[in-house]
C-alpha cells in the first residue's frame, strides 16, 4: 500500500499544457526562424524589441565608432582585473567590510565577456511604448 501511495504522488499530476494557439506558435517559430530581423530583450521594462537585423548592426557599427564611448582592446583585461580585485576583496572580507555572498557576488568565478555583436544596452528604433501589445496575424 505505501508503494502504491509513493507512486501516486511521484508520477505526474497534471498533463502540460501550452499557452498558445497553434497558430500563434507557428507565428512565434516564424519569428525566431527569420535571419532578417533580431530579436532581444529590451533594457527595461520586460519588453521585447524586434528590429531589422541590418539596421541594428548598422547601429552597433555606428556606436563602436564612437571613440569617446568605446575603444579597440589588444586582449581581454576581465580576467587580470578579477585577480587584481581579489586581495582587496579579501581584506574586505576578513575586515567584515563585505559580507561572504557580497564577496563571492563581486569576484566572479564564472566570468564570462561580451563578443562584438553579442550584448547590447541600448534599444534602438523603438516604435512602440513600452505599454503596447502588438498581435501577429498570420494569413
Amino acid at each position: 500500500v505505501f508503494i502504491k501511495l509513493l507512486h501516486t504522488y511521484i508520477r505526474p499530476t497534471s498533463v502540460h499544457q501550452y499557452n498558445l494557439l497553434v497558430s500563434e506558435k507557428e507565428a512565434l517559430m516564424d519569428l525566431l526562424s527569420d535571419e532578417t530581423i533580431v530579436i532581444k530583450p529590451a533594457d527595461k521594462g520586460g519588453s521585447i524589441v524586434i528590429q531589422d537585423r541590418k539596421a541594428y548592426v548598422q547601429e552597433i557599427e555606428r556606436q563602436l565608432e564612437d571613440t569617446n564611448s568605446y575603444r579597440l582592446l589588444m586582449s581581454d583585461p576581465t580576467f587580470r582585473l578579477n585577480e587584481e580585485i581579489k586581495p582587496v576583496l579579501k581584506k574586505a572580507l576578513r575586515e567584515t567590510v563585505i559580507q561572504e555572498d557580497e564577496y563571492k557576488f563581486l569576484l566572479q568565478s564564472h566570468l564570462h565577456t561580451c563578443q562584438r555583436f553579442g550584448r547590447e544596452t541600448t534599444v534602438f528604433y523603438s516604435s512602440f511604448p513600452p505599454s503596447s501589445r502588438i498581435n501577429f496575424v498570420m494569413t
